[in-house]
This record gives C-alpha cells, sequence and structure tokens, in this order.
C-alpha cells in the first residue's frame, strides 16, 4: 500500500474504527492494482510506461544551476523546506513552505513517476534527488519566474506563510501554484515586556533582541529548527520558532531563563528574535537563538558506524542520568523528549548536551506506556469514527486520570509546565518513573549502538537498525538487568505481536511481506490494511486493558496483576539508577 498523508490513520490507533473504503487515496491505489492482476498489458501499462512520449521525465530534471533548494520535509510528507536560492546569497528567514496535494490527486503516471510516497519516510537534504522534488524545484522555478515582482510579494508576506500546489500536470507549465498569507499568526505573537511581566523575570536576565530582518537562511533541520547566521556574527546559530502555535515555544523559552546554568542542558538563549506585527506596534517575539553544536548528536555517533568504547558509553549514560536528575530538582520538574536525537555533544571531550525543553511529545516508542496509551485514548475520544458509546468511554478514563487539561487554543497562557496533560497530570514520583522508562530505552540504544529500537512503522527514521529493543547482543549483562527495570511495563517486554507493520521505500506493509532483498511478492492494498487494522486492533485493546489498570491504581482499588501490567511502580527512581551505573566500576574519563 503506497504511503500518503491521507491514509497515515490506517496505520494508528484509529484504524479499527476506519472503513478503508470510504478513503479516496485507498480505493486508487486499491483500483489499480486490481486493473494490473486483470490485465498485465492493459493500457494502464501503456499509460504509465516510461517509453510513452507523454511521459518522458527528462525536462523534469533540475539544471545545474538550481534556483531552489528542498532542505527536508515535514507533514508525512506533504510539507517541504523550500529555500530560494536565486534571492541570496543572504536569503531571508521566512519559512514559507511549499504545501503539496494528496496523492490521490496525481494522474496514475504522475504519482508512479513522481513517488511522492518516499517522501513519507525521508526527512534530509537527500531528497532534492527524488523525482517529486525535482519536479517541485522546477515547477517553483517556472512559477516564480512567470510571477511579476516575485521577490518584493516574497519578502512582503507573514513569516511562516505558504506555497500551495493546487495541481501537479505531466506539462510542468500546467502546474498550478500560489500563495497563502499567514495572516492570522500575528495575533498568537507576544511581545518582550508582556512575557517579562508574566514570567516574573526582569529585563536583565532578558537575552539580547534581534529583528528577523536580521537573520540569514543557511538550511532547515526540521520543522521548528534552522541554521541561521547573522551578520556581525562568524559563527551560527540554531534559531527555534513555531510557524503554527508559538506557545511551545514560549514555553520552552520561559523554561531556558530559569534553569541555572548546565554542563550537559543546552546553554541560555543568546537572543530572542521579534517580528513587526503591525506599525507602530511592539515588536513581536517569534523565536530565539540558540548556539550552534556542529559535533551532531546520539544518532549521529550511532550511525556513523565509528567505535564506541565502553567507557565512552558509560560515559555517556551516567551524565544523561545525572542529568535528567538534576532536571526533576529544577524549575523544569520533568524533561519528556527524551531522544537520540535530543541528546547532541560539546567541543570538548565529547560531553552530552540535552535540548528541546518544550516539554511536549516524543515517540512512541521512546514514551512510556502511561503516557502513550492514555494519548491513544485521548485522541480517540475525540474522533467522530469512533462510536458514541465508546467515546464516552474513553472520556471517562481520561478524565479520571487527567482531571485538570490544559487549554486548547493556540494562544499561550503560562502554563507552569507545558500543555502535554499525560505528563503534568502526573504526580512527581510518576513523572520520575516515565523518565527513567526513557532513559532505560536511550541506554539500550547506546549499548546496542541502534539509533532507534525498531525497524516499523512506530518510528520514523530514514537507516534502519540491525538488532531491535529488547535483544541484546552488545549490552552487559548488569547493564542489560538494568534496562529491563528501566523499562517494566513496556509493550515489547510482552510476546512480539504476530503482525507488524514496516515502511519499505514508497510503501508499507506487513513485516511479513518483506524478505532479505525486500518485499517477496506484491500484496494488495486491501492486505495491507487488513494487517493494520488487525494490529491496531491488538493494540486498542491492550490499551484499554492498561488505561483501566491505571484508572484503578491512581483510585486506589487495584487489582492482582495490575502492578506488573503498568510497571512504573516497580521502576527505579533516577538517584537508585545513578547509583547502578557507579558502582558499574569502570572510571569516567
Amino acid at each position: 500500500m503506497e504511503l500518503a498523508a491521507s491514509v497515515e490513520p490506517l496505520n494508528s490507533p484509529l484504524a479499527p474504527f476506519l472503513t478503508p473504503a470510504d478513503l479516496e487515496f485507498f480505493r486508487f491505489c486499491q483500483s489499480e492494482y486490481e486493473e494490473r492482476q486483470r490485465d498485465n498489458n492493459s493500457e494502464l501499462r501503456w499509460s504509465v510506461s516510461l517509453t510513452n512520449p507523454r511521459n518522458r521525465l527528462n525536462a523534469w530534471k533540475a539544471t545545474v544551476d538550481r534556483r531552489w533548494r528542498i532542505d527536508g520535509c515535514a507533514g508525512l510528507g506533504r510539507q517541504l523546506f523550500a529555500v530560494p536560492l536565486f534571492m541570496g546569497p543572504n536569503l531571508p528567514v521566512k519559512r514559507i513552505d511549499v504545501i503539496l496535494p494528496c496523492p490521490s490527486r496525481y494522474s496514475p503516471a504522475l504519482r508512479r513517476f513522481l513517488r511522492s510516497s518516499c517522501l513519507f519516510s525521508m526527512f534530509s537534504p537527500a531528497i532534492n534527488h527524488l523525482e517529486i522534488c525535482e519536479y517541485v524545484i522546477q515547477a517553483l522555478d517556472y512559477w516564480s519566474s512567470k510571477q511579476l515582482y516575485f521577490q518584493e510579494i516574497y519578502h512582503q508576506l507573514p513569516f511562516g506563510s505558504k506555497i500551495i500546489v493546487e495541481k501537479l500536470a505531466l506539462n510542468i507549465e500546467n502546474s498550478t501554484l500560489r500563495f497563502l498569507p499567514n495572516t492570522r499568526f500575528g495575533e498568537q505573537l507576544l511581545s518582550a515586556k508582556a512575557l517579562q511581566k508574566l514570567w516574573g523575570i526582569s529585563t536583565l536576565a532578558w537575552p539580547d533582541v534581534i529583528a528577523l530582518e536580521e537573520l540569514q537562511h543557511r538550511v532547515q533541520l526540521n520543522g521548528n529548527v534552522s541554521v541561521v547566521q547573522l551578520p556581525h556574527k562568524s559563527e551560527p546559530f540554531i534559531f527555534k520558532t513555531n510557524t503554527r502555535s508559538m506557545k511551545h515555544v514560549y514555553h520552552e523559552l520561559k523554561i531556558l531563563l530559569m534553569l541555572e546554568d548546565h554542563p550537559h542542558i543546552i546553554s541560555k538563549p543568546c537572543f530572542v528574535v521579534t517580528v513587526q506585527d503591525q506599525e507602530n506596534s511592539p515588536s513581536k517575539i517569534v523565536g530565539f537563538l540558540l548556539e550552534f553544536h556542529s559535533f551532531g548528536n546520539l544518532r549521529d555517533a550511532i550511525e556513523s558506524g565509528c567505535e564506541i568504547s565502553k567507557e565512552l558509553k558509560m560515559k555517556w549514560a551516567r551524565q544523561i542520568v545525572q542529568t535528567l536528575l538534576d532536571i526533576v530538582q529544577s524549575p523544569a520538574g520533568f524533561y519528556s523528549d527524551l531522544k537520540p536525537d535530543n541528546i547532541i555533544f560539546s567541543r570538548s571531550n565529547r560531553n552530552i548536551i540535552i535540548i528541546d525543553f518544550e516539554q511536549a511529545g516524543n515517540w512512541d516508542t521512546f514514551q512510556p506506556p502511561e503516557i502513550f496509551y492514555l494519548n491513544w485514548m485521548d485522541r480517540l475520544s475525540g474522533m467522530k469514527s469512533v462510536s458514541f458509546g465508546k467515546r464516552e468511554q474513553y472520556k471517562a478514563l481520561v478524565q479520571a486520570n487527567i482531571p485538570e487539561p490544559a487549554d486548547k487554543s493556540l494562544l499561550y497562557s503560562n502554563p507552569e509546565h507545558g500543555y502535554y496533560d499525560q505528563w503534568t497530570s502526573l504526580t512527581r514520583f510518576q513523572k520520575e518513573a516515565a523518565m527513567v522508562y526513557s532513559f532505560g530505552k536511550i541506554l539500550w540504544c547506546i549499548f546496542e549502538e541502534c539509533s532507534h529500537t525498531c525497524n516499523s512503522s512506530d518510528e520514523k527514521y530514514e537507516a534502519k537498525v540491525d538488532l531491535q529493543f529488547p535483544s541484546f547482543l552488545k549490552t552487559p549483562t548488569t547493564i542489560r538487568d538494568l534496562i529491563k527495570k528501566c523499562t517494566l511495563g513496556a509493550p515489547e517486554w510482552a510476546p512480539r505481536e504476530e503482525i507488524r507493520i514496516a515502511y519499505e521505500g514508497s510503501v508499507f506493509l506487513p513485516v511479513s511481506a518483506l524478505g532479505k532483498g525486500g518485499v517477496e511478492t506484491e500484496i494488495s492494498p486491501q492486505e495491507a490494511v487488513d494487517a493494520a487494522k488487525l494490529l491496531w486492533t491488538h493494540r486498542v485493546a491492550k490499551m484499554e486493558d492498561y488505561v483501566k489498570a491505571k484508572t484503578r491504581w491512581i483510585q486506589g482499588n487495584p487489582e492482582t496483576g495490575d502492578e506488573a501490567l503498568l510497571g512504573y511502580p516497580s521502576r527505579p527512581n533516577l538517584t537508585e539508577v545513578v547509583l547502578i551505573l557507579q558502582e558499574e566500576g569502570v572510571d569516567e574519563k
């Protein structure tokens, strides 16, 4: 089954409650599959054949002198970070991304040869060489060259505006693109004075202020983070923002300003970045600049293939867990986003630095079940595809676990510990147990030298791992025992699921359909979706059992077996983990 944002719900907790035939792209893929099965020499094959003159792709290849660049993508492959190189060398920081239509709106020939589904599981600048990106670059080039005063219009657009691709055609000249101004974005922005008053922070403790117009774009790393240059500085900086809602960015800014300097926590912001929302109005904060560390993150270190000594692994493990303990005792109170991408390295001696203090979400595989199961249930309780009776049951269970949910609007409301209800509703003991779980997963990644925990649709990755949690090959026995204790309650410790779903190239399919060389046999979209629905039916049943057990536990009437199912009441605390690692007997160097 080809990947597309419109079929992602079929590989999510919502899958058991959906009818695939109601989804246009599923019907499109299934119809094409059935036609191929009926007649391998059908007109369909000619209509999508490269030998058909109408479908030749030479015209789509970008010229050597590229006028646009794609830095990466987000939004399940439909949001491209497009950079207008012809406006350089000092490129403006505007965050004007390109939004692609759903592949169901492409012709069969165009969809097959553009391979837009590959964007679903690729994020790095390497996507520039995909056919879909070559096509978009040429379409942007043609469209922008035909627009009168394009550069003037581009500069005047509000920060975070979009370029909407309404139609893709075999002939690029017939494609349709347009600007979509982000006109309401300014309504959620706050001034430095307003935030200082909310937080009780004096101007003396406030970073320097710099206008957005002074920033020069270098590269977009993900949807919220880019590398920028300042005209009066030789070193680059990290620019953190959010073009949809600034409330998480404001919360992180507050946390970073309130934290004491720490050798293993990202330093306080160097600048806050402002825009002039309206003429004669105070400048509003649109993000902040952090020190740029060029030595990569834990994922990069593992995927490099370089040997990592046991001494270095122990050093990283001790630094991470001690830093987590320090965070618990700080104004932040907890850290919810521990994963290899958020552990970077300093210039000296490869010491770790923890980044990203939005106190928002994480990949489910690095979050404990008491977080992600409740998150699933909360989402399902508001889905119309779920029956009314089931929604009411879920709402009652969520209410029992999250009695005071955070404000759901896009506007910043100055919460003490952020907007992630599944974390903020936990007691201090429960928060620490959840952090210990995430540390257990990180400990496994470090000692098994795997950049993520599984080759399946549960994580977003580009490189595959040779081993999957909770298997062990390289980890010492003492550390294995510690990982097992830290990750009590992990569903992976139960018997392995008979069905798993993987992203293989541009398709998702049952892992059983994969051989060493790739896909063994072609399966129909219906077969892929049936496997996904069965998988998620089992997972949703486990979710219900877990949340019911957690509800009984917090209400003081647990049943036999609840403690073992939940796991978190029996995990060690961070202090105990620190002591275990100190007793391992390898001196930190």
